[in-house]
């Protein structure tokens, strides 16, 4: 009876423990190493520290190999990313969701770009 007891306890605390805010999840659901399939291709990191990189290939944008930011995930679902490059800041919006195992952004435009999480290495053309 007392093991009972014991459980019981244990499961309400937990119930009665706050949850993660949506917020929560979906920044934790962001973190790590992504590859942009569509439309264009690229792969950005994404740190739980709220740091982002963006790689990019050879000549893509000068000489740059990458470009290193911040990122922040707001209340309404609306993953936020700065660059500052040579001085000049660049930020972008988009509202993020996942669909099955695909990160989908859709920017203040409407137009949608799709990831896959990255597994292994960075790939040689981003290096």
């Amino acid at each position: 009876m007392s093991t009972l007891k014991n459980l019981f306890v244990v499961v309400s605390l937990f119930l009665a423990a706050p949850g993660a805010s949506a917020e929560d999840n979906l920044r934790a659901k962001v973190v790590g190493m992504w590859d942009e399939e569509s439309p264009g291709e690229n792969l950005v990191s994404f740190t739980q520290e709220g740091a982002c990189k963006l790689y990019l290939k050879k000549g893509e944008i000068g000489e740059l190999r990458s470009m290193d930011g911040t990122w922040t995930v707001g209340d309404d679902g609306k993953l936020e990313i700065t660059f500052t490059v040579n001085g000049e800041t660049l930020t972008q919006r988009a509202m993020v969701k996942f669909e099955g195992e695909e990160m989908v952004l859709t920017d203040e435009k409407g137009v949608e770009t799709r990831h896959r999480r990255h597994v292994g290495p960075i790939p040689d053309k981003y290096l």
